[in-house]
């Protein structure tokens, strides 16, 4: 047991109490010129009992007692209670002097030793051991750490409730601070890891930048095709009114540039999802057996094409024609990363497509694997991109991943890539099984 005393008069007022009355008892003193025996007792803890003492010059003096006992389950509940929460919590009293730190926080800050070595350092010593480890976020921290931890005192003394966000460069993390001080002069210092929601903006954004180049793609095509029909029909026409041999060359070259231009719209509505769509029920293994020799065409005598096909009688509902034009591009990215690697590269280039069904998903895993130069993170993140090509500019249109990627979202499902430098490129497709049961 721990007590303090306090002495009033006859009348309740405060004569005299032990000085660290309001520390012990965890509260704030009342702002008023006169203390009474009953503002102290109002504001007692429940685990305080009270004693009285009638002492010869007419005071009375109230002792309070505290089982420790008591008050170090209750130590043990709020560190429990702080290490159950997932975020880093720091608390620092008045004088900006270290109190405690959550596992959370231990666990954001490793380099810090643990709370028993840190209580009682100030603020400004707990930051230099963050700074000297490399682990603060600001780069001010570094270049002028002197002003950074005057400034960082300065403002922290200030005794104001902030929100901020800080981003770590060297971990690639979103932290979200909220300091707020308590009625008696702590400050809690809560950091939570928002690195998922920031990811989950940048998406939203990256999203609805794809929706409007759709939108505007869209417009687009459809106008640039009706002008190519114009073009196509006029020199139909003109070739079959018969011309002279030269103009003749010339009027087909034309003729097979409206054609390619045609596919490129047919791409761009794809992407935008604004084309026409005949979806029909496919096996396939089936149908991917059928195209092996329009794939290994495309892909070229010097590589090798490799089916593995499982897919167990399974069906999807897709547009043929999009499901071809998909592994078409899927292959034609695959020969072009095989032709980028570097001269000796060990074993000949092999592109292999595996299609299975995983019915625990309800869905059909089509992969398409190369062996070429791969890909960084970087451009992965951007592969599916409209009009995102590694390739020099007029070489390629940038549609080709987009189109797959159209193809997929239309039929319900989900196209994600793999890749690493020089350990080649997976893509995978997701595709919804059709409920048999539902469509009978």
């Amino acid at each position: 047991m721990t007590s303090r005393v306090v002495v009033t008069n006859a009348s309740g007022r405060v004569l005299n109490g032990s000085a660290d009355l309001w520390t012990w008892l965890g509260c704030v003193a009342p702002v008023t010129d006169e203390l009474r025996w009953d503002d102290i007792r109002a504001r007692a803890p429940d685990d305080i009992t009270f004693g009285v003492s009638l002492l010869d010059d007419g005071t009375t003096a109230h002792v309070l007692l505290r089982d420790e006992r008591g008050l170090a389950h209750e130590n043990a509940l709020l560190r429990e209670t702080l290490d159950a929460v997932d975020a880093a919590i720091v608390l620092y009293d008045g004088d900006l002097r270290f109190v405690l730190g959550n596992r959370g926080y231990h666990k954001a800050f490793p380099h810090l030793p643990p709370d028993c070595e840190l209580v009682g350092l100030t603020y400004p010593e707990v930051l230099m051991m963050s700074i000297r480890a490399g682990s603060y976020a600001d780069r001010r921290a570094v270049t002028d750490t002197e002003a950074f931890v005057a400034e960082r005192t300065a403002a922290i003394g200030r005794r104001q409730n902030t929100v901020r966000n800080e981003f770590n460069e060297s971990s690639n993390t979103w932290w979200q601070v909220r300091v707020a001080w308590t009625e008696s002069d702590i400050r809690v210092a809560l950091r939570v890891d928002i690195t998922p929601i920031k990811r989950l903006e940048a998406e939203l954004v990256s999203s609805q930048r794809v929706k409007t180049v759709g939108q505007i793609s869209s417009g687009v095509a459809h106008h640039f095709n009706n002008l190519l029909t114009v073009i196509h029909s006029n020199l139909e026409m003109m070739l079959a009114g018969g011309l002279p041999p030269s103009l003749a060359v010339r009027a087909r070259r034309a003729l097979a540039g409206t054609e390619q231009g045609g596919r490129l719209t047919q791409q761009l509505l794809t992407f935008a999802q604004r084309d026409i769509s005949w979806p029909q029920r496919i096996d396939p293994a089936c149908f991917l057996s059928g195209i092996r020799d329009l794939l290994q065409g495309a892909l070229g005598p010097e590589s090798a094409l490799e089916l593995e096909l499982d897919t167990s009688g399974c069906e999807i509902d897709a547009d043929p024609a999009k499901f071809e034009a998909a592994m078409m591009n899927l292959v034609l990215n695959a020969r072009d990363a095989i032709g980028a690697r570097p001269e000796g590269a060990n074993g000949p280039g092999c592109v292999s497509i595996r299609a299975i069904c995983d019915r625990s998903a309800g869905a059909c895993v089509i992969t398409v694997t190369d062996n070429g130069v791969g890909m960084t993170a970087e451009i992965a993140a951007e592969a599916f991109e409209p009009f995102f090509s590694t390739k020099a500019p007029g070489v390629a249109s940038g549609l080709g991943l987009s189109q797959v990627q159209g193809f997929a979202t239309g039929a319900l499902g989900s196209c994600r890539v793999h890749s690493a430098p020089e350990q080649g490129c997976t893509v995978e497709l997701r595709l919804p099984l059709v409920d048999k049961a539902a469509a009978t």
